[in-house]
């Protein structure tokens, strides 16, 4: 696949391989006004790649072939593909590839080994329908069981194991040719706001931060991975450690110079890709323009914008900003030749896009999430399931409401009543609980929610329930956490047995009901 050199590119090509704009699959495939637009900015040089959300794995691969190829006829450079795929490609696709259970859930194996076969799976899969870069692993570590963003997508609330097995997850996907990134610099973990919603601030200063938010970057950077994506979070107390000025500490990290070169570039010596965090998150937009966003993220070291709202209007402010010498072009071709470099590492033949290739490696990798799953589960008390009955907390996503179910149907010959509530059923619906009820929750951090202590959340409906218990001295018989493994902390009386499998996913829910059973 041809790759023009620097020289080779215009201004407005240059600066169109440092936006990734977000690809909304499903309206690709059904809307061709959307579809058109997408395809002129490829024409027109004003994306370097996009980032796939939605669709199925078939549709995907038809549109990462068809963008390729209109690149390639185009005598553009070759576009790069990338998507959330923390835990594979259900994360962000409708349909098709393996769940994994999080990364939580690999780390509470203690087989680091795991991490790396886990890797190696999702980056097999990627691949198979073109994306080339997975924003992945998270390197946060989860000291704050209240963070409503990170929780069981770190691989824990210690620094050393988050740091040991995000390398085994990072090695395992760019041995197979899909480009890592670790995440949230300079570490999300200690936060209880969600930076889809607002900005959140971590007063720890430059001690605290190197001894527990850091190690797993460092760890990242010195085993070699190929990119890294800044946090929409402030960090002041750090910020001022660096001598950054006044204007410039309380604002997210993804802005400034300080926590972006000074930190990441000449302190820790990272030489691959900084890709900002999603610059259309209300952390960024409810503060800045996204246009100012985009030149700011610039001039603070980013390499990479994530999903301005506007392209066309970003690379335009980008443009502005050369000409009036608030950016300097030559700092733009250093950070194209990178992605180039990238790129490279990276590169996908059309020829090789076929969804039909998951099929071949769906049951060896569906062996390894149920592995995964069952060496996680996490059992104290004693499991007791006579005269039981279970009632399951759900949130209202189909997905979560699906995979109740199916534990629901997973139990039904064990357990004669099962219900499953959701926090829009409460409390108008009544539920009786008795020292005989087995309750099993789902919940999975998600943007956008809000705080864990906001209404209508599984954290809130748990909260009611356990101050219902306790105020009628009843205590559980179980309580099953898929899910965030922290709503145990909210009952005063323990419950008989609590079953935790730091993950929601269907290899999980398989591994939990075998564990009752047993």
């Amino acid at each position: 696949m041809p790759f023009q050199t620097i020289t080779g590119l215009s201004s407005a090509a240059l600066i169109g391989q440092l936006i990734m704009p977000r690809l909304d699959v499903q309206a690709f495939s059904d809307d061709s006004e959307y579809a058109r637009r997408t395809e002129q900015l490829v024409r027109e040089t004003r994306a370097g790649g996009f980032c796939i959300f939605g669709g199925t794995t078939e549709l995907v691969a038809r549109a990462t072939r068809k963008l390729q190829a209109i690149a390639i006829a185009s005598d553009v450079t070759p576009l790069l593909f990338s998507c959330d795929c923390e835990f594979g490609l259900p994360m962000r696709l409708t349909e098709g590839g393996t769940e994994f259970p999080d990364a939580m859930a690999i780390a509470k194996t203690g087989e680091p080994k795991l991490a790396l076969a886990a890797g190696k799976a999702i980056a097999r899969e990627m691949r198979a329908i073109g994306l080339g870069w997975n924003f992945a692993p998270v390197a946060d570590v989860n000291s704050n069981p209240a963070n409503p963003i990170i929780n069981t997508r770190a691989f824990g609330d210690d620094p050393e194991t988050a740091a040991v097995f995000a390398v085994e997850f990072m090695r395992g996907l760019q041995s197979e040719g899909v480009a890592a990134t670790g995440k949230h610099f300079p570490g999300h973990g200690d936060t209880s706001v969600d930076s889809h919603i607002e900005l959140p601030f971590i007063d720890k200063d430059w001690d605290e931060f190197n001894a527990l938010e850091l190690p797993p970057f460092k760890a990242l950077i010195e085993a070699g991975v190929y990119s890294i994506m800044s946090g929409h979070l402030a960090a002041p107390n750090l910020a001022q450690y660096l001598s950054a000025g006044d204007s410039e500490r309380n604002i997210p990290a993804t802005l400034s110079h300080a926590l972006t070169t000074t930190l990441l570039r000449e302190r820790l010596g990272f030489e691959g890709i900084v890709v900002t965090d999603a610059l259309e998150m209300h952390a960024i937009t409810h503060h800045f323009g996204s246009e100012e966003a985009a030149v700011r993220a610039l001039q603070a070291g980013a390499d990479v914008l994530l999903m301005p709202l506007d392209a066309l209007r970003t690379g335009t402010a980008i443009e502005s900003a050369v000409d009036s010498g608030k950016l300097d072009l030559e700092m733009i071709r250093e950070r194209v030749a990178r992605i180039l470099r990238l790129k490279a590492k990276t590169i996908i033949e059309s020829s090789s896009i076929d969804a039909g290739q998951l099929a071949e490696c769906a049951s060896k990798h569906s062996m390894l999430a149920d592995e995964i799953a069952r060496k996680a589960i996490e059992v104290t008390g004693s499991i007791a399931l006579t005269q039981a009955n279970i009632l399951i907390l759900a949130d209202d996503r189909s997905a979560a409401l699906e995979k109740a179910n199916a534990f629901a149907e997973s139990m039904r010959d064990a357990i004669a009543t099962i219900d499953i509530l959701t926090p829009n059923d409460w409390p108008e619906r009544s539920v009786e609980l008795d020292p005989n009820t087995i309750l099993a929750t789902f919940h999975h951090t998600r943007g956008y929610l809000g705080t864990n202590r906001a209404a209508l959340t599984i954290p809130a409906l748990v909260r009611e329930i356990a101050a219902s218990l306790a105020g009628r001295g009843i205590a559980l018989r179980g309580l099953i956490l898929f899910g965030s493994p922290y709503l145990d902390i909210e009952f005063q009386t323990p419950p008989g047995f609590v079953l935790k499998t730091f993950s929601e996913s269907r290899a999980s829910i398989r591994a939990a009901a075998q564990t009752l059973r047993s």
